[in-house]
C-alpha cells in the first residue's frame, strides 16, 4: 500500500524476480551495435568464480519508466513510515 501511495505500479501477473545489476550496456551502445546484451567473452572466464558475500546498506527502488536524474540514475522513489 506504501508503494502504490507514492506512485509506484504493483503489477499483478508476473513473478516478483529480484535482481543486483553489476553492469549494464549503454543506449549509446545499444543503439551503435543494436544489441543489448554483453558479449559472453567478456565474463565467460569468471562463470564459476564465486564473489563472496556483500552486506546490503542501501536500497534503491528504481523507476523504470520516469525519466533519469540529473546525475542520469533512475528516478527513486521513498517511501516513509
Amino acid at each position: 500500500m506504501c508503494l502504490n501511495a507514492i506512485g509506484i505500479d504493483i503489477r499483478d501477473g508476473h513473478d516478483f524476480v529480484p535482481h543486483v545489476t553489476v553492469m549494464k550496456v549503454t543506449r549509446p551502445v545499444v543503439k551503435t551495435t543494436g544489441n543489448n546484451y554483453i558479449a559472453p567473452w567478456l565474463y565467460s572466464a569468471y562463470n564459476e568464480t564465486v564473489w563472496g558475500l556483500q552486506a546490503i546498506n542501501n536500497l534503491h527502488l528504481c523507476s523504470m519508466t520516469d525519466s533519469r536524474q540529473g546525475d542520469e540514475f533512475y528516478v527513486t522513489k521513498t517511501c516513509e513510515d
